[in-house]
């Protein structure tokens, strides 16, 4: 499940918020309650998605005080070795430095001191 929020302009410029919601369908029915108790929505819009992904590969990456997974996708064979690299994907969120731990230039340079071990 994934959840972002967009700020809009409505009808006579009034500013609003959109909230996007991508998750499987048998929870759409939960999620509508959720909405409807936790926000000011008075409707919402839905449809069914179709997806198509390359597998990812999953590598385990050293952190300072915490290990997390990186994935790439596992797809066809990359043209070079810089497009393979501009494939990768950073960390996954929930497992990345705490900007007060590190600032987000000492991430990115952990990041890529490890992505540069793996190619």
């Amino acid at each position: 499940m994934d959840v972002y929020r967009v700020a809009v302009q409505m009808k006579k410029g009034r500013t609003g918020v959109q909230v996007t919601v991508l998750c499987r369908p048998d929870l759409v029915h939960a999620l509508r309650d959720i909405l409807f108790r936790e926000t000011t929505t008075i409707g919402l819009h839905w449809r069914v998605e179709s997806k198509i992904a390359w597998p990812a590969n999953f590598k385990k990456l050293r952190l300072p005080g915490e290990k997390c997974k990186s994935k790439s996708p596992a797809g066809p064979p990359a043209k070079s070795q810089t497009h393979r690299r501009n494939m990768r994907l950073p960390p996954h969120r929930h497992c990345a430095p705490r900007p007060s731990e590190t600032g987000d230039a000492e991430a990115m340079r952990i990041y890529a001191a490890n992505a540069a071990k793996e190619s």
